[in-house]
């Protein structure tokens, strides 16, 4: 089934998941999140997805496979922490060649 983009938009919002969008539409699952990309990247625009435990997650989006958070903050604080980790490496002597 070939969609437009304003059609792909309309069904995402109805569906919200790349599998169900997938499964209505029979596109395979990676063309549906490359298109989502696109269109998004094109429109300026953000195409939520459900969270797993069923709410709709708009103001925080975590990729499990990256070190990388994004969230939307229109009035307050963020506080980061992290682990330093340092590595002492000892450098060999220089030796005197006269």
């Amino acid at each position: 089934m070939k969609v437009t983009d304003e059609q792909f938009i309309q069904l995402w919002d109805k569906y919200q998941s790349p599998a169900r969008l997938a499964e209505a539409t029979g596109m395979a699952v990676r063309a549906i999140y490359n298109r989502r990309t696109r269109i998004e990247k094109k429109l300026g625009i953000a195409l939520n997805a459900e969270s797993s435990t069923g709410a709709k997650n708009e103001r925080f989006y975590y990729r499990h496979h990256m070190a990388r958070a994004d969230a939307k903050l229109y009035n307050g604080k963020i506080f980061v922490a992290s682990d330093v980790t340092i590595t002492l490496v000892k450098y060999p002597q220089p030796t005197r060649l006269c």
